[in-house]
C-alpha cells in the first residue's frame, strides 16, 4: 500500500506541471482550455475588446482576432505564463529601450497587462510596480519601481524622473490611481508612493 502512495505523488506532480496555461497572443480556445467557461463575457465593439470574467479576474481579448491582449490576475486564479517573446540580451537587468522579451524573461508573467491605444502604451504590473511600453516598437519607455523590478539603481532614478514628468492625464489614462495628500494651501499633491492599481 505504501508503494502505491509513493508512486501516486510523482504522477500528481507531473499532472500539475502540465496544466494548460495561456499568455499574450494566445487564442480564445487556449483561455477556455486553461480556465473553462467564463462567468461573464462583455463585448465592447467600439473599443475592439472582449472581456472574459472568471470571478474577480479578467482576460482581455481582441474582438477582431480573438487573441489575448491583456488580463487582470490580482485576485489570483488565472493560469497565465510569461510571454515567450524575442529578446536582445541575456543581461540581468532591463532599462529604457529594452524590449518586452527582456522584461518577460527577467520578471516573469505580469499580474496585470493593460493596453491603452489612445496613449500608445502597454502597461505590465508586477505587484505595485509598473512597466510601460510604447505600442509602436514595444520597448520600455518608463516604469515605477516599488522595489521588485530588476533594474540598475541609476536607471531606476532616471525612469522615475521620466515617469513623474509624464502628464497626470497620461498617468490616469494609463490606469494608475495615485495616492493623494494635502499640499500647500489645501490643494492635493501626488503622494510619494507607487501607483496603487491598474484598472482592468
Amino acid at each position: 500500500m505504501l508503494g502505491a502512495l509513493v508512486l501516486a505523488a510523482p504522477a500528481a506532480n507531473a499532472q500539475r506541471a502540465q496544466r494548460p496555461t495561456f499568455t499574450l497572443g494566445s487564442p480564445a480556445s487556449a483561455v477556455r482550455l486553461a480556465q473553462g467557461t467564463p462567468d461573464l463575457i462583455e463585448r465592447y465593439t467600439s473599443l475592439g475588446v472582449e472581456i472574459w470574467s472568471y470571478g474577480r479576474t479578467t482576460v482581455r481579448l481582441s474582438a477582431d482576432s480573438g487573441r489575448v491582449i491583456g488580463w487582470d490576475n490580482r485576485a489570483g486564479g488565472l493560469r497565465i505564463a510569461a510571454p515567450v517573446l524575442p529578446n536582445d540580451s541575456t543581461g540581468s537587468t532591463f532599462d529604457i529601450g529594452s524590449d518586452r522579451g527582456d522584461v518577460a524573461r527577467l520578471q516573469g508573467a505580469p499580474t496585470v497587462v493593460r493596453r491603452d491605444a489612445a496613449l500608445g502604451a502597454e502597461y505590465w504590473m508586477y505587484g505595485r510596480s509598473v512597466v510601460r511600453f510604447g505600442l509602436g516598437d514595444m520597448v520600455v519607455t518608463g516604469w515605477w519601481n516599488a522595489g521588485n523590478l530588476r533594474v540598475l539603481p541609476a536607471a531606476d532614478s532616471t525612469a522615475r524622473a521620466a515617469w513623474l514628468a509624464s502628464s497626470p492625464a497620461a498617468r490616469r489614462a494609463g490606469g494608475e490611481r495615485w495616492g493623494r495628500r494635502a499640499g500647500a494651501g489645501g490643494r492635493s499633491a501626488p503622494a510619494p508612493s507607487a501607483p496603487a492599481t491598474l484598472d482592468a
